[in-house]
C-alpha cells in the first residue's frame, strides 16, 4: 500500500486561502510561521496541514461582517440587482469564514 502523498499549495492559492497577500506569505514563511518546501526552481509549495493549521490562528471563530447593498433606481429594484448583490455578499462571506 502506497502512502499518500500530502497536496502542497502554490504561494498565490496558499496565500489566497489564508486571506492574505503573497508578500506575507513569504515573510511568514522566513520567519518560520509557515514551512514550506522548495521546487527544484525555487519556487515554493505549501503544505495543505500547514495552511490549515494557520487557517485557524488566522481566522478566529467569531469574525464578524456587515454588508451593504444599494441600488440606485427602482428600474434596478425591479430588475433584482439588490437581491443579486446581496446574494453575491453573503456568499463571500460564508467563503471566507465571516459569520453576518
Amino acid at each position: 500500500m502506497k502512502p499518500e502523498l500530502e497536496e502542497h499549495y502554490p504561494l498565490r492559492k496558499a496565500a489566497e486561502i489564508l486571506g492574505v497577500h503573497p508578500v506575507t506569505l513569504r515573510r511568514w514563511e522566513k520567519e518560520g510561521k509557515i514551512r514550506c518546501i522548495r521546487t527544484p526552481s525555487g519556487q515554493r509549495r505549501f503544505p495543505r496541514s500547514e495552511v490549515l493549521r494557520l487557517v485557524g490562528e488566522t481566522m478566529p471563530s467569531g469574525r464578524r461582517a456587515v454588508i451593504y447593498a444599494r441600488i440606485s433606481s427602482a428600474k434596478q429594484a425591479g430588475s433584482g440587482n439588490l437581491e443579486r448583490q446581496r446574494q453575491r455578499l453573503e456568499e463571500y462571506c460564508r467563503s471566507r469564514g465571516y459569520e453576518i
